[in-house]
């Protein structure tokens, strides 16, 4: 490839303001450069070149002539390569890398990612690693013998409040983020968290429209933190001869020249921005030496001596290592639990090797994490079922040309160095090797790591990406659980029930059917809070109508009781609206508080929908529902409450799913927050639920497992499911403590908590909330102290995942729980040990007896909603 007649030095750039205006003339471009009048004693500003708007079709002949005269004149660019070089013409492609290759200090491919600034953690990475795949699929696999650059830029439009979060575009080998703006927004260098670096905005301008303000721009209106960034718009050079464009091209880099000349600018390549910044984070560097063969032991016992001494970070992984990464037998029949029995016997969630493509999936769902491939041809980055994939950058092999590759590889890039036997079981290899490392150690803007700390440092971990691997894990490695004998399993559940029955039967008001909310049982004392809330209200029909299905009750009894509860309930009207109470009296058909709690209500909409397919009670529950005008309180698809005559939007919180598929089950219809737009594989799918989870909050057992037991599980809910339970069986294993997390109520202030897991923490997965801005009730030592095992929880684990862990928390709460004067208590603190004595509700003793229904029902929801 022939762009420039010969190199250019820096000398023979010096133009003065003549040569450019005549230049200028000659193109017909126009008049108008000078130097800026604060040249003499200035800083010079860092200039950085990046073309866009490279249609795929443009023809080779436009392109060579925009890239002449920067060749010419050693000027650098950075090609974004969008929407991906794979659609480019072949000729295109292979004049890029062609031109990639020979001029590899000049021409920089950069990646494009359009949606990098709306994505973070997984999908950051995710889109990352796709660019990067983009750009191998089209040009740098286009010729095995042409060696490109490796892309360590990406460019991204800027989001509206983007807040630099890009760390999780390293995972893809990327370390510099260009952040492109319309028009003119003085450049920004800046940290993007901790792992890359952003350069934000700059000058945009067409080639096409004349030449550029350069010294306006390099004179501060472009240039912030001593940068400019000038990206150079391709778009409409196809309708110009590429002699006129070559002409417009030579009159920019012309101008360029004359701002190096005064001593107001200096040019560099977007990748040098990396060690440019002035808080420039160092390239990370992986040294992986293969574990000896019986023939090597020795060497290898010599290099790693000579290295420890040096203070030079290493790690070693293959066969026969120490668990840090498991060696690939090429075994690709394995099963999804029989890969995972290996990671869990050799205590690690790395692979050493190159496995079959059509393995990966299985390893991922065995739980793998990492694959260190040997190859440099392998994949980068983050696929599509959650492994994170790394390759070597360079075999160190005891090749006498070794250093020499070493020391050409770009000091950007992250790097990782495959070391076998060859290079160590000699002593003059060995000796080549070890002052080779020593080199790298001592070179600047390189720290050499071990294994997890690199790979923490270019992939930090995404908390729920973490806890879906786990829940993989687990699910692979654990076994079909040794569920118990179905009688004695039904003779102890149906004791529980009678023991849940006997709160609501005796505690149960004549003139309302309705029982207390909760009550303290002291010896002759007893305290009740004759107040319930719309969910309370659903606990208790819940309850009855499972108390009937278990033969605790008659038909006559459930009807009866049936019809006089929903007698109870009165209307209020708010705004015209005619809606059910937020609270109501349980001693008599009274409101205590006349607001609108959208929460609730979605809970009694789903258990009243049970109602209307019993038999015994059809038409009681549509009549009711029919009277309140709940489809006016959707609004743009979110569920409204009213408080104190305010609307509140409830659509983010962990009901809002649950309540659209209550609200569905009467024909209203409501947006889920699960209602989320394609994506590509079935681990991106999960990862968007669990990514919307963390979004709405501390994640528990309701309404989570109450939508299994009302409407069966959908799709979203089996994720979230299996990855809580996971979640708490681990915790359990790490601890000794159950975990059973839910809303509770508690036995003293602050009388009632919301525990849950943190999906978006990996550090504090477990949080609780309290509705009580008391500053004591907000404190790690107190959600601790207040940490409840959850009796509903139990009960629902043991219906929805039975056997296992389920099994032992339900051993460990049944005797523990109950009440002497009846009922079961809320639960047990799992500080203390101790359950809330003489201390029982109506949500406890409901909820319990709706999962037993559930669990003697053969496991199945009763009226299942699609």
């Amino acid at each position: 490839m022939h762009l420039a007649s010969a190199p250019v030095t820096k000398d023979k750039m010096r133009l003065d303001r003549r040569s450019v205006l005549t230049l200028l003339a000659a193109t017909g471009l126009g008049p108008a450069f000078s130097v800026s009048a604060r040249a003499s004693g200035a800083d010079p500003r860092a200039l950085v070149l990046v073309l866009d708007d490279l249609a795929p079709g443009l023809s080779t002949d436009h392109l060579r002539a925009v890239l002449a005269p920067l060749v010419e004149r050693g000027i650098p660019a950075g090609l974004i390569l969008k929407p991906g070089a794979a659609s480019f013409d072949p000729a295109l492609a292979t004049f890029l890398c062609r031109f990639f290759a020979e001029y590899p200090g000049l021409g920089e491919p950069v990646a494009w990612a359009a949606d990098l600034g709306a994505a973070t953690g997984y999908f950051q990475s995710r889109a990352a690693s796709r660019a990067r795949a983009g750009f191998e699929a089209g040009l740098a696999r286009r010729d095995p013998k042409v060696a490109l650059p490796v892309p360590v830029s990406i460019a991204t439009p800027t989001s509206a409040g983007q807040e630099f979060g890009f760390d999780a575009v390293r995972t893809a080998g990327f370390r510099n983020v260009l952040l492109l703006d319309q028009g003119l927004v003085p450049t920004a260098s800046v940290a993007c968290q901790t792992n890359a670096v952003c350069m934000r905005g700059g000058a945009r301008h067409r080639l096409v429209d004349g030449p550029p303000p350069l010294a306006k721009w390099i004179g501060g209106d472009g240039a912030a933190s001593g940068l400019v960034q000038i990206v150079l718009s391709l778009e409409g050079i196809g309708a110009l001869s590429a002699t006129e464009i070559g002409h417009r091209a030579e009159a920019l880099a012309l101008l360029i020249d004359a701002q190096i000349a005064a001593g107001l600018a200096f040019v560099m390549s977007p990748r040098e921005h990396v060690v440019w910044f002035e808080q420039a984070q160092d390239r990370a560097c992986l040294i992986l030496i293969d574990p000896p063969p019986p023939d090597a032991v020795q060497g290898f016992a010599a290099l790693t001596q000579a290295l420890d001494a040096a203070g030079v970070a290493y790690s070693v992984a293959g066969a026969g290592a120490p668990p840090l990464c498991l060696s690939l037998v090429p075994e690709p029949g394995l099963t999804v639990p029989e890969w995972a029995a290996r990671l869990t016997d050799s205590g690690t969630d790395c692979l050493r090797g190159d496995p079959d493509p059509g393995t990966t999936a299985r390893l991922a769902e065995a739980g793998l994490r990492l694959v260190l491939h040997r190859t440099p041809e392998a994949p980068l980055g983050m696929d599509g079922n959650g492994l994170f994939h790394l390759r070597d950058a360079l075999t160190l092999d005891g090749a006498p040309d070794a250093a020499a590759r070493l020391a050409a590889l770009d000091i950007t890039r992250d790097i990782v160095l495959g070391v076998t036997a060859a290079a160590y079981a000699a002593p003059a290899p060995r000796a080549a090797l070890v002052q080779m490392l020593q080199d790298l150690n001592a070179r600047d803007a390189t720290r050499l790591a071990t294994l997890p700390q690199f790979a923490d440092r270019i992939a930090p971990a995404d908390p729920a990406l973490a806890l879906l691997r786990e829940m993989r894990a687990d699910m692979a490695a654990t076994p079909t659980p040794i569920l118990p004998d179905p009688e004695s399993e039904a003779a102890l559940l149906l004791d529980d029930a009678r023991q849940a029955w006997r709160f609501i039967d005796t505690m149960t008001e004549p003139v309302t059917g309705l029982c207390p909310a909760t009550v303290f049982f002291a010896g002759i004392w007893t305290s009740s809070y004759r107040v319930l809330t719309m969910w309370d209200l659903a606990s208790l029909l819940g309850g009855v109508m499972a108390a009937h299905e278990l033969g605790l009750i008659d038909d006559v009894s459930f009807v009866a009781r049936v019809e006089t509860i929903l007698g109870a309930l009165p209307v209020i009207t708010l705004n015209g609206h005619r809606l059910p109470p937020s609270e109501i009296a349980t001693d008599r058909k009274a409101v205590v508080t006349a607001d609108f709690n959208a929460y609730d209500t979605i809970r009694l909409l789903s258990v009243l929908r049970e109602f209307e397919a019993h038999p015994l009670t059809t038409g009681l529950a549509a009549g009711l529902v029919a009277g309140w005008d709940i489809a006016p309180m959707v609004r743009g698809g979110h569920l409204y409450s009213v408080t104190s005559g305010r609307l509140e939007d409830t659509f983010r919180s962990q009901c809002s799913h649950y309540g659209a598929r209550a609200l569905g089950g009467w024909g209203i219809a409501a947006q889920s927050p699960y209602d989320l737009p394609p994506v590509e594989t079935g681990t991106d799918g999960q990862m968007q639920v669990l990514s919307r989870a963390a979004w709405l909050g501390l994640l528990g057992a309701e309404p989570l497992l109450l939508e299994a037991v009302e409407m069966g599980l959908s799709a979203p809910s089996a994720v979230l499911a299996d990855v809580l339970y996971s979640a708490q069986r681990r915790a359990h294993a790490q601890s000794g403590v159950f975990h059973a997390v839910s809303e509770t109520v508690l036995d003293s202030p602050p009388w009632f908590a919301y525990h849950g897991l943190r999906i978006d923490d990996v550090r504090n997965r477990w949080g609780m909330t309290v509705l009580q801005a008391d500053a004591a009730f907000q404190t790690e030592a107190f959600r601790r102290k207040a940490e409840v095992i959850n009796t509903k929880a139990a009960y629902l684990w043991s219906a929805i995942r039975p056997g296992g862990y389920s099994a032992a928390l339900l051993d460990h709460v049944r005797p523990r729980i109950r009440v002497a004067d009846g009922g079961l208590s809320p639960g047990i603190y799992a500080a203390s040990g101790q359950s809330m004595t003489d201390y029982t509700d109506i949500n406890t003793n409901g909820i319990v007896l709706q999962a037993i229904a559930y669990i003697l029902r053969g496991r199945k929801p009763r009226a299942p909603l699609v």
